[in-house]
């Protein structure tokens, strides 16, 4: 098995920081890189092709929404995670018709975070 690498985008430097320090603690991890935006998670993806991105909603320039639409669109084979502090049905509705592949309030990422990520690993999906 590899690890999967990850892109973190969020521009809150704490959030973002502490996020990328969670998710390598599970193991089999790598974060590749940090966005500050959604125009950086577009292009720091192109360049990186990370297997995972892990997107806040909010975001300057282009939101975490836009910029998870534009990411799908060209390479649906990234899975894209929006974590928001935003946890309401119209939130959902909007991350599903931007193509996101899963939705997890920011109060609820440590359990369902590690349960996606762990679930990820062991599907097989990263073997080398």
């Amino acid at each position: 098995m590899r690890n999967i690498t990850i892109l973190v985008a969020d521009d809150n430097h704490v959030f973002r920081k502490t996020l990328c320090e969670f998710v390598e603690s599970l193991g089999a991890v790598t974060v590749v890189a940090e966005a500050l935006d959604g125009d950086h998670a577009i292009e720091l993806t192109s360049k990186l092709l990370p297997d995972m991105i892990l997107m806040d909603i909010s975001m300057p320039n282009k939101t975490g929404l836009e910029a998870a639409k534009a990411i799908k669109t060209r390479y649906p084979g990234i899975f894209v995670v929006v974590i928001t502090l935003h946890d309401g049905a119209v939130y959902r509705q909007l991350a599903k018709e931007c193509l996101a592949d899963d939705f997890i309030p920011k109060s609820d990422m440590k359990n369902k975070l590690s349960a996606l990520i762990m679930h990820r690993l062991h599907s097989g999906e990263y073997e080398t």
